[in-house]
């Protein structure tokens, strides 16, 4: 994967957490805020622990990224930390009635978002075997901590049968999710090779418009100056940045009247493709007299007017 694009992904899941962070628990606390400000239940100061290290863990994972850690192991310790997480809330809000349990599918999206579709996989199975430990604790097969309280609210067939769409619809999930983001990753990668190469075209373009001997100067329909190039700044005798935006006339009154003679006479209409050239002799800001020759053409869009100012001594 291209490190920009991991890096963007690394980014998105980090505010993608902070979201679900504050709906979910958020969502929590205002819906049991009585029940859940008693800390002197275990439970609920856990839980209350996680909202807080989590806000903080974010905190830690986007000083990391801006500090150039290594992207892969940093990608790595933020999924095994969000499925910690995630189980504890679950096994916390009711293990296989808490409404929590959709974090895990969503956890495996984002592993397979950002590890790919074999570690999607994994998570998949990690999420699979959650499930049938919550089963055989639920029905005081087993009694690991956490979980030693559980009783079943099903029948034995009935939580097998939950067990076993929950764990399919993780690996379906994991295949999914897999596939669109090894496609989604391929566009990625074309995208950034793509921008890659307007950027360079932008400055190849800046560099052969800079080392023209002819002045080059574009102004709007309105005749505000919105491009110029080195070689116009030496005929105008004067820096044109501090003119950017503002009437042409202000800048180069000359061209101003030369653009108004060309109109007059109709040959600035769109699609009219024959440049204008008209010859005028002027001093400028410098204060040398120059003879120069004016051609001038509109672009094909028609939203702007480019004049090309040459020289001739």
């Amino acid at each position: 994967m291209d490190i920009d694009v991991f890096r963007r992904r690394l980014e998105w899941l980090i505010a993608f957490r902070v979201a679900v962070v504050t709906f979910a628990f958020g969502g929590l606390l205002a819906l049991d805020i009585q029940k859940l400000s008693s800390l002197s239940e275990p439970g609920n100061a856990v839980i209350l622990g996680l909202i807080v290290g989590t806000y903080m863990l974010t905190i830690v994972y986007s000083v990391a990224l801006r500090a150039g850690w290594n992207l892969d192991r940093l990608a790595t310790i933020q999924v095994f930390i969000d499925f910690a997480i995630i189980t504890v809330v679950v096994l916390l809000t009711g293990a296989s009635q808490s409404v929590f349990s959709v974090l895990l599918f969503i956890a495996i999206i984002i592993t397979a978002f950002i590890r790919g579709q074999t570690a999607a996989f994994g998570a998949a199975a990690y999420c699979s075997l959650l499930f049938g430990v919550i089963f055989l604790a639920e029905h005081q097969l087993i009694a690991p901590p956490l979980l030693d309280e559980l009783t079943a609210s099903k029948s034995v067939s009935e939580s097998l049968f939950t067990v076993g769409i929950n764990s399919g619809g993780a690996f379906l999930i994991a295949f999914l999710s897999g596939y669109l983001t090894e496609q989604l990753g391929g566009l990625e990668s074309r995208l950034h090779r793509e921008q890659l190469n307007v950027r360079q075209l932008e400055r190849l373009n800046k560099d052969i418009l800079a080392s023209l001997n002819s002045g080059l100067i574009t102004v709007d329909r309105q005749r505000r100056l919105i491009f110029y190039n080195t070689a116009a700044e030496r005929i105008v005798g004067a820096p044109l940045y501090s003119n950017l935006g503002e009437p042409l006339e202000e800048s180069f009154p000359t061209l101003s009247e030369i653009l108004n003679e060309v109109e007059s006479r109709g040959e600035l209409k769109k699609g009219d493709q024959t440049p204008s050239r008209i010859e005028r002799s002027f001093e400028n800001e410098s204060g040398d007299n120059l003879h120069i020759g004016v051609s001038v053409s509109v672009l094909s869009s028609a939203r702007y007017t480019p004049s090309i100012l040459e020289t001739e001594y």
